[in-house]
């Protein structure tokens, strides 16, 4: 389902979503084919709402999971061994379901 505002480019969402979750919101946001961030959408035919604020981003950062056609991958940065441990993450993700 496409979105349509104003002029071109036009913004749209991919057929099976891409969803991004991060620390910093602790929520599902959909991914859109231009990176904008959107609340989850309702069904296929009509689009979520777009999302503002300071902690609203399509950036990765350590522990964010990446969920694409039913396959959810969990993001890793290089200096990982610092901070949460793969362990604990996994005991999040847990507690989503």
């Amino acid at each position: 389902a496409t979105i349509r505002w104003g002029r071109p480019p036009y913004d749209a969402f991919t057929t099976c979503g891409v969803l991004l979750w991060t620390k910093e919101t602790q929520a599902w946001s959909e991914v859109s084919v231009l990176g904008h961030m959107y609340s989850l959408r309702p069904d296929h035919e009509e689009g979520g709402k777009k999302l503002h604020g300071p902690n609203i981003t399509n950036e990765l950062s350590d522990g964010a999971l990446i969920h694409i056609g039913g396959t959810t991958l969990l993001f890793r940065t290089g200096d990982c061994h610092q901070g949460t441990s793969g362990a604990t993450i996994l005991r999040q993700l847990q507690q989503l379901q």
